[in-house]
């Protein structure tokens, strides 16, 4: 008996899953947005964070900006953004745009680009959809496979 039913099977479950962590995090990310307020900051900093093994200085890795601006009722916040992106999605100094949670005001990311969170999302879904459609052909040509041989 062949193993491609089995393995087709559970791509399809894996890429179901990946399509429903997408919408979630789809859905959060919107949540965010609505609730959220802009406000111009300043990079003080970059914070280099390693993902998986450091092969490339500087290539193995998310960079996160540290920013500081100030909440309308005059309260300074310098906090470290919730995404980042490599390559870095801002120089120190630079002035950005971030939006904030009012309710949490240390849950900043910048307003746009790759490290706003909103690549996240459909990233996860056509993943998804890619594994999945990959689980159904494997499984058709195992049920298939095992028809015919």
């Amino acid at each position: 008996m062949s193993l491609a039913p089995v393995f087709g099977i559970v791509l399809v479950v894996l890429g179901v899953l990946f399509i429903a962590l997408g919408v979630r995090v789809g859905r959060h990310h919107r949540e965010f947005e609505r609730r959220s307020r802009l406000a111009d900051a300043q990079v003080i900093e970059l914070l280099h964070q390693v993902i998986g093994t450091p092969d490339v200085p500087g290539r193995d890795g998310i960079w996160k900006p540290v920013v500081r601006f100030v909440l309308p009722d005059g309260r300074p916040i310098e906090v470290e953004t919730t995404h980042g992106s490599n390559p870095p999605p801002a120089q120190p100094g630079q002035w950005v745009q971030v939006r904030y949670d009012p309710e949490r005001p240390t849950s900043v990311r910048l307003a746009v680009g790759p490290s706003s969170g909103g690549l996240l999302s459909p990233l996860f879904v056509v993943v998804g959809c890619v594994v999945a459609v990959g689980g159904l052909v494997t499984l058709a040509l195992g049920l298939l496979a095992a028809r015919f041989l």
